[in-house]
């Protein structure tokens, strides 16, 4: 079925410039003249500057991103998520970029960098948090809309610090819906209404990584579906490893 691509929307939650320490911004960032409040990553910035081929330095954007979320985890160490705004050129190719920082102090203690898009397209909306998965672990959360006129899925992403670098332990749907069903006469037979949550809590215990309970609730395929799932984390593969049946894909 072909995807509808409808316009581009974009939408940061959880905006807290004011407590993330400037002496980090300054270090890791430049502040950009053009628009207060958003920053350039140094080494992309002085990257472009060495660039001495002119249709490649024109083929590397800088990205300017903004403080999207900060959590105080402890006393001292706190997470914060810079969401990408556009590129030098003023265009928002950036908004599916994410630089997520842990730090103790203003000292990074581990940093990754993502591209979140997924394989959709259609208009997004972006929710940053974050949330306890273990006694000694929270991690950064981000959720992502993508709409078609054929179907809604809200997607959600954990990212955890091992060491000195950020990984994504899970990822699944949150919200399936097929919401529309007056496809052409030779597509009706796919065209079984979807409405499916799938509600996520951790349960508490004194590990440092809690089991992840699933509650998957609604309607898939034209059926009713109601049933939960246990998943304990993988600390081989370090991932919560999702079961396939829920990573609906239309």
């Amino acid at each position: 079925m072909n995807k509808i691509i409808l316009f581009i929307t974009f939408t940061l939650m959880s905006f807290s410039a004011a407590a993330v320490p400037m002496s980090f911004l300054t270090k890791e960032y430049y502040a950009n003249p053009q628009d207060k409040g958003t920053w350039i990553i140094k080494q992309d910035f002085d990257d472009k500057k060495k660039c001495n081929d002119k249709s490649e330095c024109d083929d590397f954007p800088i990205f300017t991103y903004q403080v999207c979320h900060e959590k105080s985890i402890s006393a001292q160490q706190s997470i914060v998520v810079m969401c990408g705004v556009n590129d030098d050129n003023g265009v928002s190719s950036a908004e599916n970029n994410i630089v997520i920082w842990y730090l103790n102090g203003d000292k990074p203690e581990a940093s990754g960098y993502f591209d979140t898009t997924v394989e959709s397209t259609g208009s997004r909306a972006i929710w940053v948090d974050t949330a306890l998965l273990g006694k000694n672990t929270w991690a950064a959360t981000y959720d992502a809309d993508e709409e078609t006129r054929i179907y809604l899925q809200t997607f959600r992403s954990y990212y955890i610090k091992f060491d000195d670098k950020v990984v994504k332990v899970a990822n699944l749907p949150i919200l399936s819906r097929y919401n529309d069903c007056t496809a052409r006469e030779d597509e009706k037979a796919e065209c079984l209404k979807d409405d499916l949550k799938n509600k996520i809590r951790f349960i508490a215990d004194d590990k440092n990584f809690f089991t992840m309970k699933i509650t998957s609730e609604g309607k898939r395929n034209g059926k009713l579906v109601k049933k939960e799932y246990i998943v304990p984390f993988d600390s081989k593969r370090r991932v919560y490893p999702i079961p396939d049946e829920l990573q609906i894909s239309y």
